[in-house]
């Protein structure tokens, strides 16, 4: 059983299905390319002309000797970040009254994206010239879909090709270039000039030919790199510069021709669409219902209640938790079910170098979504949890530089306002919530504040932090949410990191972070971009996870506030040591300004999109302030963060902060080139 890269999966794991040994047979008659495909060298035989079968089944050892099927792996997809099952789509999609068949692919376009395609066979032929019929079927499987599964484009199709043994052949169905679509409604056609000049870029970038007035931009395949490439056409074609959040903001047609034209009214000052923090809406949080009013953490909690364990701190806080305390840790896992949920788990401590045996038997799975009323749960077990949770550590959030305010608030605030209900539900618990030092944004540019203390009020950064990404101004809203919480007598401890770079010890870390996608964007290109005060407030994750643990349980911690940020600005690297370093290791980097060096990048991802900084492009290109400044320059002359608060919690406990240097940068490089997210080069002797 092996993982994508044919490594073998821990116990447990799902993983695909190889077969070895003396029966595995020669391969396909007159069929090389199929054999080609499917038997592979044995990597695990002691006899190096040794063959595999590749089998195409997904498996899980259970353990007892029996193997788990569990579906076939080319019909099992991800779109947009989700697992996706395509043979659920379609059993859904023949459920209805007048579809005879119907097959479901993800067909991947020149960039990489895919997007569900549903090839149809109706049960009468005339009804598919009914311009309604499209929408009946996808309204069908919206009411029982959620979105990302429901396909974006659907081909009728007059007949279904076969297979010399009579079954759908998948292979010969039309491939994505070749689609039609059905024609408009007059009312659903775009009207203006403008919008048709929008709806013909959609088209470009989604490859659909017929893009309606009203469709939605994301329902129709629209991902993060896609919206990168409209944003950059749109500058191209309408000569107009589009921030990517208004993407997420106008997902229509009609809506994003409405905003095109008021930036053009504006004169292109982006300000006319921010999201201005002196003006928006902070929720209230939820009403204390709790029996029990507990104000200090339990020494030796017997369930603890965790989420955002599949991400990169919260599967490192799910490790500690299981080797520092005996409970049982109820993990809330984005999935339909426990089996999928806890199998995502798996998955997560696998890829970062954890014990996944550690799992079995105190990591509770708990299926649901912080961006749903009682996070997915039923009333009933929304209560059962809030009775049995002693303490909750609240590390999931949506973590993206390119999505609006907008994008964000159901799942990182409103999502916090839900475990706020778990938390004041049952009996009182105290709750840990993982925030970011980000939430101070440009301070020093602004006020020349050069020391940030963990104390200092939210207030100072409201006026501009309207400037910064949609992820700081949600951790912003929902953390003074999180102050009114609090006055009202929950226990909540906040707690703020910078960046989390990899473990100090392993090298295991967040290949999707900013911090890895400059370092391997950089490394691709071959050059990175001066930015000499640029400041990173860097800790390793293993440090960071072990100092929130040991915080939290202590009982004069309760209600403060931490930063988890290096102990003293000596300790913090600058960013153009992170390149010199990485030209130590043996990388060839040349140090260009900043306008310079993101000019290059563009050009370079206009004949390529394979840079793993492309879907950050409007992030670092966009001018936000004062039509001059991008994001990444306004924070070159960062504040220092003072973590006097955490120091003096973690006296006496043997954690230690790493500074991350040289030799540390050597660790991660070589897990990236073990990795294979980046090439082999012959590092320099250390103490060269």
């Amino acid at each position: 059983m092996l993982d994508e890269a044919r490594q073998p999966v821990a116990p447990g794991t799902a993983g695909e299905l190889y077969i070895g040994g003396v029966g595995v047979g020669r391969g396909y008659l007159n069929r090389p390319n199929i054999t080609a495909e499917r038997f592979l060298p044995d990597p695990f035989a002691a006899d190096e002309t040794a063959r595999m079968y590749k089998s195409g089944d997904r498996v899980r050892d259970r353990g007892d000797g029996i193997l788990e099927f569990l579906g076939r792996a080319d019909h099992q997809v991800k779109i947009r970040g989700f697992r996706v099952e395509l043979f659920e789509i379609e059993a859904l999609l023949n459920q209805h009254s007048t579809v005879q068949e119907g097959i479901v692919l993800a067909p991947e376009d020149a960039l990489g994206n895919k997007r569900l395609v549903a090839y149809v066979l109706p049960n009468d032929p005339q009804t598919a010239t009914d311009n309604d019929w499209i929408a009946a079927l996808k309204s069908h499987l919206q009411t029982q879909l959620p979105s990302y599964m429901v396909p974006a484009q659907f081909c009728v199709l007059e007949s279904l090709p076969l297979t010399p043994s009579g079954k759908v052949d998948r292979k010969a169905l039309p491939a994505l270039d070749d689609l039609g679509s059905a024609p408009l409604a007059p009312e659903d056609q775009p009207q203006t000039t403008l919008e048709k000049q929008v709806a013909k870029i959609w088209s470009q970038v989604l490859g659909i030919p017929t893009i309606g007035l009203y469709d939605d931009f994301f329902e129709l395949g629209g991902s993060s790199l896609l919206a990168a490439q409209l944003v950059s056409l749109i500058a191209e074609d309408l000569n107009i510069e589009l921030p990517i959040r208004c993407v997420y903001e106008s997902p229509t047609v009609a809506t994003l021709a409405q905003t095109v034209e008021i930036l053009r009214q504006a004169g292109g000052n982006a300000f006319s669409v921010l999201t201005d923090l002196t003006t928006q809406a902070i929720p209230q949080p939820p009403s204390i219902t709790a029996r029990q009013q507990t104000q200090t953490a339990p020494a030796s909690p017997e369930a603890v209640f965790l989420t955002g364990a599949t991400g990169f701190l919260g599967a490192f806080l799910l490790h500690e938790l299981l080797q520092q305390t005996q409970a049982q840790v109820f993990c809330l896992v984005r999935a339909d079910n426990r089996q999928e949920a806890f199998a995502r788990l798996q998955d997560t401590f696998t890829k970062y170098g954890l014990p996944v045996a550690n799992l079995t038997g105190r990591a509770v799975p708990v299926p649901g979504n912080l961006n749903q009323l009682r996070l997915g749960l039923s009333k009933i077990q929304f209560a059962r949890l809030a009775d049995q949770v002693d303490v909750i550590y609240h590390s999931g959030a949506m973590v993206n530089f390119v999505k609006p305010y907008s994008a964000l608030e159901a799942e990182n605030v409103l999502g916090t306002r839900e475990v706020l209900k778990l938390a004041g539900q049952g009996k009182l618990k105290p709750m840990n919530y993982i925030s970011t030092v980000g939430v101070f944004g440009a301070i020093a540019y602004f006020t020349g504040q050069s020391m940030v203390y963990e104390d200092d009020d939210l207030d100072l950064s409201r006026d501009f932090l309207c400037w910064d990404d949609g992820y700081a101004q949600s951790k912003w809203v929902t953390e003074k949410m999180l102050l009114a919480a609090k006055a009202q007598g929950l226990p909540i401890t906040v707690f703020r990191p910078g960046f989390i770079a990899g473990n100090s010890h392993t090298g295991a870390t967040n290949l999707r972070d900013f911090l890895s996608r400059s370092l391997l964007g950089c490394i691709q290109l071959g050059a990175y971009p001066d930015l000499a005060n640029f400041k990173n407030q860097v800790v390793t994750v293993d440090y960071a996870s072990q100092a929130i643990l040991h915080i939290s349980q202590q009982p004069e911690s309760v209600g403060g506030t931490f930063h988890i940020t290096p102990w003293s600005p000596a300790r913090d690297f600058a960013w153009n040591n992170l390149f010199a370093w990485a030209q130590d290791y043996g990388y060839t980097l040349q140090r260009l300004p900043y306008r310079r060096w993101k000019e290059q990048l563009s050009e370079h991802c206009r004949h390529a999109q394979d840079n793993v900084l492309y879907p950050l492009l409007p992030f670092l290109n966009e001018t936000i302030y004062e039509q001059k400044l991008t994001v990444l320059e306004l924070y070159e002359n960062t504040a220092d963060f003072d973590c006097s608060n955490a120091i003096a919690a973690l006296k006496g406990s043997g954690i230690q902060c790493p500074v991350v240097d040289r030799q540390m940068l050597f660790t991660y490089l070589d897990a990236f080139v073990h990795q294979q997210q980046l090439p082999q080069s012959p590092p320099l002797s250390l103490s060269a």
